[in-house]
């Protein structure tokens, strides 16, 4: 029955804590096989007044936008072709692989070659998840697609999951599978 007291300065907020808890508890349960109902997480705060790293006292960093929130906005801000926002979630080093080992270094691209297959589509997501390597983080978003081939007909119901690398709170790569060329339009 792993008791782990966290030592953490003063001033994140209740979610940031929760969230640091839940994840220090996944980390206990993987790593020793216990069940999450026998981790015990302390959270033991100290005042930015007694803490001291390098001879200076410090503050709180603010807490990053975590990464399943980064890939929900990101994914919010593509189905709205808002460029500009989806952009700002991205790497400079970004690509997108897609079904066939199609790769695009550019978002614009991305879609440019989309437009040559359907005339619009959207995500219906199940599950957004999440695991951990050091400061990497990889995310697998799954689901079905909906959206309108390119004769008008409609289409729903067509399995995807997405794999995204994140590092640093930007997104570096995505992997695409789906089974939309499976289901092309007649």
């Amino acid at each position: 029955m792993p008791i782990i007291d966290c030592k953490l300065i003063a001033g994140y907020d209740e979610t940031t804590r929760k969230l640091l808890a839940e994840r220090i508890t996944d980390a206990a349960c993987s790593s020793t096989g216990a069940a999450p109902e026998f981790v015990t997480i302390t959270i033991t705060e100290i005042s930015p007044n007694n803490y001291m790293r390098g001879r200076t006292q410090k503050q709180p960093a603010k807490a990053p936008l975590q990464s399943n929130d980064i890939i929900q906005n990101y994914l919010n801000a593509m189905e709205a072709r808002d460029l500009k926002l989806a952009n700002s979630f991205i790497g400079d080093k970004f690509h997108i692989t897609c079904p066939g080992n199609k790769i695009f270094y550019s978002l614009e691209d991305f879609l440019n070659w989309g437009k040559v297959r359907y005339k619009k589509i959207a995500k219906d997501i199940s599950s957004i998840n999440v695991s951990f390597s050091g400061l990497d983080a990889f995310i697998y978003c799954h689901g079905t697609l909906k959206g309108e081939w390119l004769n008008g007909q409609s289409f729903a119901g067509i399995r995807f999951i997405d794999k995204f690398h994140t590092k640093n709170s930007k997104i570096i790569s995505q992997e695409i599978w789906n089974d939309l060329d499976l289901m092309k339009e007649a």
